[in-house]
């Protein structure tokens, strides 16, 4: 018996050997229901669980290519940070055997397809014949070097094993070799599956998906017209943006403007401005997420506004700059706190701006409705009616808690978990209406963008002309209800754009 055990270690030591050597065609297919199904690896493309306590995450992206990231479970966030990286050169076998060398790198696997990648993940699936199997579950996981990490909650016969850089191979072969042995009912490979909701990706950005607010608007209907235009010069008065981020490779600028030194180039000093641009600037460049008017050119005027003790004065200055660079519209994520105070000198700005923009003939002025759960607009947004004043709605077309609503509302839009950049290359999940304003911004240069007329001709009436499709272009649903009274504004909606275009005309009041 002892003769046979080591015979058995010795074959299974082969095994590893051979699987290890030639990791691409053991990975080259995999079965499904007892039939083996062919499967196209990435030449260039690999899945890498880092260790971030031996390498920083700015680090891997300063060495690495990332072209995707995993969102891994919040107990790992601490240790672990997971991505598709892409490395030019073709040698597969080699560049396996130099990852999974490296001190830092717990485990590598591979991506599926070249056209439409699919990347596996360090886990794979195994169904026993009868839960008194395990212990042979057990066994195998010892001598393969994986780890099992639990038994799903309600699916008992199943149970997660996860594999490393130190197992018989990545997911995918563990999971092969354990079909083979006959001793389980069912092996699912860890594929990283690529959900398709029930609507289209018009875009190729990775991450497309996860932006609910664009899907819910609609915004691929407006896409097939226009992403707009680098004439259309969009101002984002905010805390800097971080102009070299992925995102924003490509996008046309304008200028920047630092509005507290009064002084070029803007600089960043926090996460929101890059926030908010990226919802109307990220690039449909195959990265993550997709902006609503990325062909637009960007003016980014940072401001402190970390900064409380700060005067208006910054402010008034960098609505000056932007009417003096051109800007046609402007958007403000942002409002003034404080009891009844109001400044003439940043409304004396703001005139300037709606009346004498654009050689006269008036900038479009955005701005959030502030997040004081009020039925009142915030500081400046009640201060002209002339304003597009935006409420943030949560993905069940419900009013988040914060977001302001009352009779100057004018439009709402997506607000909650929007899906949008942070300097460094990095992406986050942030509420309120800083969120919805950029998107009724994004959608006022895209009507620019497909009007011949307003895009050339840009006359006097241009402003009334936007704002009349912009409210027009709503599903015309009652979202808000304060304790003043009813006030009903819709949700912009770009399937309606391209008819309100055609309809447009003359000026209407607001609602």
């Amino acid at each position: 018996m002892k003769k046979i055990k080591l015979l058995f270690g010795f074959l299974l030591f082969v095994a590893i050997i051979s699987a290890q050597t030639n990791i691409l065609e053991n990975s080259s297919y995999y079965y499904y229901k007892g039939e083996k199904n062919n499967l196209p690896i990435s030449k260039n493309r690999f899945v890498v669980y880092f260790d971030i306590t031996k390498i920083s995450i700015s680090e891997i992206k300063q060495e690495f290519e990332i072209t995707n990231e995993i969102q891994l479970p919040d107990t790992t966030l601490m240790k672990l940070y997971a991505c598709e990286i892409m490395l030019p050169n073709h040698n597969y076998d080699s560049i396996w055997h130099t990852l999974i060398e490296k001190p830092f790198v717990i485990d590598v696997e591979p991506v599926i397809d070249e056209e439409n990648p699919v990347m596996v993940s360090s886990l794979l699936y195994v169904k026993l014949k009868s839960e008194e199997d395990y212990s042979k579950l057990l066994q195998e996981a010892e001598r393969l070097n994986a780890t099992i990490v639990r038994q799903l909650a309600y699916a008992k016969k199943w149970y997660v094993l996860e594999v490393n850089k130190k197992s018989f191979g990545n997911s995918i072969v563990v999971s092969n070799y354990l079909w083979e042995t006959k001793l389980f009912d069912q092996i699912d490979p860890g594929f990283i599956l690529n959900f398709q909701p029930n609507f289209s990706n018009c875009v190729s950005d990775s991450s497309f998906s996860q932006q609910w607010g664009m899907h819910s608007i609609n915004t691929c209907n407006a896409w097939n017209i226009t992403t707009g235009d680098t004439n259309i010069k969009i101002a984002i008065i905010d805390m800097g943006i971080d102009e070299t981020h992925q995102e924003f490779s490509g996008i046309h600028n304008s200028g920047s403007f630092h509005s507290v030194t009064q002084t070029s180039p803007a600089v960043v000093l926090g996460n929101h401005g890059t926030y908010v641009s990226g919802v109307i600037f990220a690039n449909h460049n195959s990265h993550q997420i997709a902006g609503v008017a990325p062909n637009c050119s960007m003016l980014n005027i940072s401001h402190d506004f970390a900064n409380r003790t700060t005067t208006v004065e910054e402010l008034a200055d960098g609505f000056v700059w932007a009417v003096l660079h051109d800007a046609d519209i402007i958007n403000n994520s942002w409002s003034i706190a404080g009891g009844n105070i109001n400044s003439t000198l940043l409304e004396d700005a703001i005139d300037d701006v709606i009346d004498n923009g654009r050689n006269g003939k008036g900038c479009i002025v955005v701005f959030s409705s502030g997040i004081l759960n009020s039925a009142q607009m915030s500081y400046p947004a009640n201060y002209r009616r002339e304003i597009l004043v935006v409420g943030a709605i949560d993905s069940n077309y419900d009013r988040i808690t914060a977001s302001n609503y009352g009779n100057l509302l004018d439009v709402v839009a997506p607000g909650k978990e929007i899906y949008s950049t942070t300097p460094n290359n990095t992406y986050n999940y942030i509420n309120g209406t800083s969120m919805a304003a950029p998107i009724v911004a994004g959608a006022a240069a895209l009507i620019y963008g497909a009007d011949e007329s307003l895009r050339e001709n840009r006359n006097s009436e241009t402003v009334d002309r936007v704002t009349e499709i912009l409210l027009n272009s709503t599903d015309g649903q009652e979202y808000y209800y304060g304790n003043t009274g009813r006030c009903v504004v819709g949700c912009i909606d770009f399937s309606k754009l391209p008819e309100q275009i055609e309809k447009s005309g003359s000026k209407t009041e607001k609602a």
